[in-house]
């Protein structure tokens, strides 16, 4: 049963997609700057989708409308960068970046938050006492917090 299950972990040769997003929460007219990884493994070893084009979609998930569409190409290591503005006649909610390739065998997507919000305003102060420490040393640290 070892060897069964370590052919099942080697065999599935297809590719994965992990896409990150900058922030997890954005607002209308914001920027999102994306990156994503596509990779497969094959018996331990990682292959990269290497400088082939995708096709890149920022969804507003609740209509599953398009807003925008890029053709972006993967770098040596299989990485796409790229960047979506989120239109401000809008509304808040889920919106989705999703990548995938033209034979379809890579699809994936990230789900994205678009709220009004305001950032909040406030300094942060620390004042340290000029020591110098190691790894596993006890520090105390004063903060002060404006709003």
């Amino acid at each position: 049963s070892q060897g069964t299950s370590q052919n099942k972990k080697y065999s599935d040769t297809s590719w994965k997609v992990t896409i990150l997003a900058d922030r997890p929460v954005y607002r209308l007219g914001d920027t999102i700057n994306f990156v994503a990884l596509i990779y497969r493994d094959i018996c331990g070893r990682t292959e990269w989708y290497s400088r082939h084009e995708v096709e890149c979609r920022l969804y507003e998930a609740y209509n599953h409308e398009i807003l925008t569409v890029q053709k972006l190409t993967s770098d040596d290591y299989g990485r796409v960068t790229g960047k979506f503005a989120i239109p401000t006649d809008e509304t808040p909610g889920k919106y989705l970046i999703q990548i995938s390739s033209e034979g379809r065998e890579i699809v994936n997507s990230k789900t994205v938050n678009v709220e009004q919000y305001k950032r909040p305003t406030f300094t942060i102060t620390m004042c340290g006492d000029g020591a110098t420490y190691r790894l596993g040393d006890s520090v105390s640290i004063l903060k002060l917090g404006m709003i």
